[in-house]
């Protein structure tokens, strides 16, 4: 209920790259014409894939 009041606010650990958190609130606007297209998206979430990820295997998820 805290969310749809708007009260409630997500937060990421400190670790988590502060331009994925970026992208994460504007998808998470309350404001839909705020939101980017998912194909902006999915480009800066390759462009996020090729910043933070290694030849070791991490991925995205393991960032937050």
């Amino acid at each position: 209920m805290s969310v749809a009041s708007r009260s409630a606010h997500l937060q990421f650990p400190q670790h988590t790259p502060p331009d994925f958190a970026a992208l994460a609130y504007a998808c998470m606007s309350y404001d839909a014409s705020k939101r980017p297209a998912m194909a902006d998206v999915c480009v800066a979430l390759n462009q996020l894939r090729t910043k933070y990820c290694n030849e070791n295997g991490t991925e995205i998820a393991d960032l937050v």
